[in-house]
């Protein structure tokens, strides 16, 4: 993401603008698609089953905050010179990647992976560690027993990963049916226009009913607060009122 944000905010007249920016985004999204893929899966990894729910729904409204602060990002730098309107805003992205980045120094692999691929003695010190543990203790072993116990019920186990094939396959393991329930409900929510209207909404507001470019950038800002502020209400409620139920009031 920051090689991306670097070749983007690199572009000057004159040297193909347009080609740097499809590089530019085309690297970012990569980076970005790679990010908002592994972050879910490393965070249930790592978190306990009593609050994976709640870590989970605390990522996916994270990602409304994160949209919230480009468009009041977008807002402010309108009011600047030219090449601060869009400059900036595309360089800012870079602060969250180094974050990542750093932080990323410190964490371990998840323990699902190092089991997966039979690292015991690390697995079971990671465990300890996100347990506040010792590796001795009777906690740190259930819960390596019931991560080993899952690896072995996927029918793959003793090898470096599931094989990309497996998802098209049935049986006890059920992978193609748990692979297009995700699938099919991310592609359910996409194409009814979500993303369209929080990317495009100060495009819409100021070409469909002719506001100024100031008010639709506002109205956008303001729009994504409204957002965001719902965004957190699974919160407070993912474990009261279970996954389905929440699912289908949201949709």
């Amino acid at each position: 993401m920051i090689l991306g944000v670097i070749v983007q905010v690199t572009a000057e007249r004159g040297s193909s603008p347009l080609s740097q920016f499809v590089v530019g985004r085309t690297i970012t999204g990569v980076g970005n698609g790679i990010n908002t893929s592994t972050i879910p899966t490393y965070q249930a990894e790592c978190s306990k089953t009593s609050n994976r729910g709640l870590l989970i729904c605390i990522e996916g409204g994270v990602i409304a905050f994160g949209s919230l602060i480009a468009y009041w990002v977008d807002y402010g730098a309108s009011f600047g010179p030219h090449d601060l309107v869009w400059r900036f805003p595309i360089a800012f992205q870079i602060i969250f990647a180094l974050i990542v980045v750093l932080g990323m120094i410190w964490l371990p692999e998840s323990p699902r992976w190092l089991l997966t691929r039979e690292r015991l003695t690390e697995g079971e010190s990671v465990i300890a560690a996100l347990h506040g543990l010792e590796t001795s203790d009777k906690e740190t072993q259930l819960q390596k027993r019931i991560i080993l116990d899952s690896i072995n019920a996927s029918g793959y186990a003793g090898r470096k990963g599931t094989p990309f094939r497996a998802l098209f396959t049935g049986g006890k393991a059920q992978h193609f049916r748990r692979m297009m329930l995700g699938v099919s409900s991310q592609f359910m929510q996409q194409v009814g226009g979500c993303n369209a209207v929080i990317y495009y909404f100060p495009i819409l507001f100021e070409e469909s009913i002719k506001q100024t470019h100031s008010i639709s950038l506002l109205l956008g800002g303001v729009n994504m607060i409204v957002y965001a502020l719902f965004a957190t209400t699974s919160w407070f409620i993912i474990e009261r009122v279970g996954r389905r139920k929440l699912f289908l009031w949201g949709t």
